[in-house]
């Protein structure tokens, strides 16, 4: 996923425990992420270095 990243949004949003998805309307949504699968979230902020994003995991 690709989003806009910010401070708040990756210190009050992101967990293991919920994954975002966008909605139909094209909104971020958190769904549940029983599995606790690893997930990204990529930067697509243009002053954004490529490739840079957030991972979400139980481990390192």
């Amino acid at each position: 996923m690709k989003t806009t990243l910010s401070q708040p949004f990756i210190i009050n949003k992101l967990s293991i425990n919920v994954k975002p998805a966008l909605s139909r309307s094209g909104k971020i949504v958190f769904e549940a992420n029983p599995a606790q699968k690893l997930y990204i979230v990529f930067d697509d902020h243009r002053e954004a270095p490529a490739g840079f994003g957030v991972k979400a995991s139980l481990t390192k």
